[in-house]
């Protein structure tokens, strides 16, 4: 039984709805899904650098590029004072907000650098951090800046956090990524980092006709990845989306992460098509805990460019924010706090029975007809252009008051129009959102690359001594045994170090290794 906290309603209320058996109702809410990005707001910048950043500050939004800073006034850009760029820059500014502070980070050839806007003035540049590999950043705070250092000699991109406590002090990463990282982002969500990426991964085994001979090669693999971080450990990667065979007309690049209402919405600059054909534009995709990720959906804006898109919130709009550009959207149900107009209760319009049954595999599938007498579906959300959600809830009349609870969301399937004199009649069929699922990646999904695929010892014991299978393992201290392959500690009480060399790849630098701990009294 659905109880009174899950249907928005008072105990009274509950147990009144409860009790009825009179004047039944239904009421179809449509919620428009799509985002729309139809109007544009002029940019008081003239700048087309590639390094830029965008905030929500101060109860409106905040742009910082390469030599101007700018927010939104009145529906309008308007500069913010006179912001001083930080020369030689490397990587993109990266933007944080506290109180009525707004900080911009920057990173250039001689290290990390912070300046502020306390609202009438800026600050002058000063430098968190001397480093002179240092390619991308990110803060998710005023006191917290993620960046990827990268080390020439070795061609290995690593992952580093520098943090204020007194005094700055970065630490490092045993992530060494071996691959050619392309972009960076990273935002805070509760007391975990989320960091996102595009980089170049490792390339899938494919066979190529030579010389009359059939040759293994490998192909160049790349994609969107990213790692959480918590006091001071970063995660393994969790894969976003990879492009199996990367080319120079097919790639992911440009990240940019936010956080709109506890989703993350992460959106990249991409390259699809073919050769003779690219076609370039923004994917979109979203998360709640940065490690379970949406398949990318199209993101549709008049001319995407190649340093991305960001999206932030302004009461009930929803802003694509590029460098010099911004685009506007009513907020929808898929991002929350659904504008008026993207709304449509159509209760009254419906004109037979609502049919709720299961289909295949337990699916929800609802279905009514709609009256369209004076055509008003045509300038409504139910114009065939949009993807639509119907909230479905049912309940009685007491006391002069309608009381529902949820019966569930449909997502709008077809709209039909059949004529039926004297009044035109839309059939509607939708499904129960939740089982459309095409959308969705496997959680815990586990992608493996041949050439480098990671492998340990398995500790067999060929022996029978409970030792045949320390073959690969060089004991450092303590006393252990291989029993049901598995690595033991036998010293009970004492420190116990053991290493297997038996292990193929790890192409991202991280070992997993777990452990049991046995109370013997």
């Amino acid at each position: 039984m659905i109880t009174a906290a899950e249907a928005g309603l008072t105990n009274d209320q509950h147990t009144a709805l409860m009790a009825s058996i009179q004047h039944a109702h239904w009421r179809i809410t449509g919620y428009r899904w799509n985002l729309k990005f139809e109007d544009e707001l002029d940019s008081s910048s003239v700048d087309t650098g590639s390094d830029w950043d965008a905030i929500n500050h101060d109860d409106t939004i905040y742009r910082v590029n390469s030599t101007h800073a700018e927010k939104i006034d009145a529906g309008a850009w308007a500069a913010v004072g006179t912001f001083v760029p930080l020369s030689n820059l490397v990587s993109s500014y990266s933007l944080v907000s506290s109180g009525s502070t707004l900080y911009v980070f920057g990173a250039n050839t001689s290290g990390i650098s912070r300046c502020s806007w306390n609202g009438s003035t800026w600050s002058g540049w000063t430098q968190i951090l001397a480093i002179t590999t240092v390619r991308y950043i990110a803060a998710v705070d005023e006191n917290t800046v993620h960046y990827v250092s990268y080390d020439s000699t070795q061609n290995l991109w690593n992952f580093r956090v520098v943090k204020y406590s007194g005094s700055w002090t970065a630490t490092s990463s045993d992530i060494h990524w071996q691959y050619p990282v392309r972009s960076f982002d990273a935002v805070k969500l509760g007391s975990t980092d989320v960091l996102v990426f595009s980089a170049a991964a490792p390339g899938i085994l494919s066979a190529d006709y030579i010389d009359g001979e059939a040759v293994k090669t490998t192909v160049p693999s790349g994609g969107v990845f990213a790692l959480t971080y918590k006091k001071l450990t970063w995660s393994d990667h969790f894969v976003v989306d990879v492009i199996d065979e990367e080319r120079s007309w097919k790639y992911r690049r440009a990240v940019h992460l936010t956080l709109l209402d506890g989703t993350l919405y992460l959106t990249c600059y991409t390259s699809t098509g073919t050769q003779l054909y690219p076609y370039r534009n923004y994917r979109l995709y979203t998360s709640k805990d940065g490690k379970h990720w949406s398949r990318g959906l199209f993101m549709k804006l008049a001319s995407p460019n190649t340093y991305g898109v960001k999206l932030l919130r302004l009461d009930q709009k929803i802003y694509a924010l590029e460098r010099n550009s911004a685009h506007v959207s009513d907020s929808t149900l898929q991002t929350g706090d659904a504008h008026p107009d993207t709304i449509l209760d159509v209760s009254n319009q419906v004109r037979s029975d609502v049919q709720i049954s299961r289909r295949d595999m337990g699916m929800g599938q609802i279905r009514f007809s709609l009256s369209n007498s004076t055509q008003w579906v045509s300038t409504s959300i139910l114009d065939g252009n949009n993807v639509v959600v119907f909230k479905v809830e049912a309940g009685y009349r007491v006391e002069d008051e309608d009381l529902y609870v949820p019966l569930g969301y449909f997502e709008m399937d077809s709209i039909e129009h059949t004529e039926e004199l004297p009044n035109d009649v839309l059939e509607v069929v939708a499904r129960d959102y939740m089982a459309r699922m095409a959308d969705k990646s496997q959680s815990e999904e586990f992608f493996q690359w041949e050439p480098q695929a990671a492998g340990g010892d398995e500790y067999t014991d060929y022996t029978g001594t409970d030792k045949g299978g320390l073959g690969n393992t060089a004991v450092m201290s303590g006393s252990w045994s291989t029993p049901d392959d598995s690595l033991v500690l036998l010293s009970k009480n004492k420190e116990g170090v053991a290493l297997s060399y038996l292990i193929s790849d790890q192409w991202n630098g991280v070992q997993q290794h777990s452990f049991t701990l046995v109370n013997t009294s």
